[in-house]
């Protein structure tokens, strides 16, 4: 996930509304990845590197109190 990093930079300060999609890498081997975009700008603000809520927490904790502060 560390060349995803380099190459995602956008800012989800502005973010209305997100998105969650999970792909599979293997076909039938239970191995996934959870993809975060941004619904208005259509844009991957994350990658999760499963599909647990806990994995799921990890990358949005590290967009900042800022951020999810703003989730009603």
């Amino acid at each position: 996930m560390a060349a995803a990093k380099s190459v995602m930079k956008v800012d989800p300060a502005q973010l209305c509304r997100l998105g969650i999609d999970e792909i599979s890498l293997v076909k039938g081997q239970g191995k996934f990845i959870v993809v975060l975009v941004d619904l208005e700008t259509h844009k991957v603000l994350g990658l999760a590197p499963g599909r647990k809520q806990s994995e799921i927490e990890k990358v949005m904790l590290l967009w900042g109190d800022k951020v999810l502060s703003q989730v009603e």
